[in-house]
């Protein structure tokens, strides 16, 4: 099942080394040719096209599922979205920039800072692949320790779980965490 589908649009800026005028009017030809034959192999549609002498934008739509982007990623960026969870099940490694509660997950590298990043990325151009193992123990530990509950009312109906039953689910454990104390 997709979770979701989305509406996303990508500025590509290709720029010439130095920003010298090496496209004239033959290759700007040539170029958009190619751009228009990829967008409709690829499925994408191009809704703004700039060829300059020393630089190429590009502004382009593409619909297509989550699973499909990721599927055909090399890894995945994220902040905190669920779109890096799916990736990591799915075997995909993922840069994630945010507190997201599976940034600890096998497949995720939490990104601090630009050396972070410098690293995860080279881990990644190596061959890094994730370890389906690791990420299924992690879902294990996260279920062992894990309240079924929820905080935000909007999710009372994908807990399953009555407001009355997850106030006292809640109180419970919050109890019992202050008890250990």
């Amino acid at each position: 099942m997709v979770s979701s589908i989305e509406d996303l649009k990508y500025h590509l800026v290709f720029a010439t080394k130095y920003r010298y005028n090496l496209i004239n009017i033959k290759i700007a030809e040539l170029l958009k040719k190619y751009f228009l034959k990829q967008q409709e192999k690829l499925n994408f549609e191009i809704q703004s096209l700039a060829i300059e002498s020393n630089y190429i934008h590009m502004l382009f739509k593409v619909e297509t599922s989550n699973f499909d982007l990721v599927d055909n990623s090399k890894a995945v960026a994220t902040v905190t979205g669920t779109t890096g969870w799916e990736a990591v099940i799915r075997g995909k490694p993922t840069l994630v920039f945010g507190h997201a509660w599976y940034k600890d997950c096998e497949g995720a590298s939490y990104i601090l800072s630009e050396k972070d990043c410098r690293e995860a990325i080279s881990r990644i151009n190596r061959g890094y692949a994730v370890n389906k193992d690791l990420v299924k123990l992690f879902l294990y530990a996260l279920e062992k320790v894990a309240i079924k509950g929820y905080v935000d009312v909007g999710y009372e109906k994908v807990a399953n779980i009555s407001h009355k039953d997850n106030i006292a689910k809640l109180s419970e454990n919050i109890n019992k965490f202050y008890e250990s104390i």
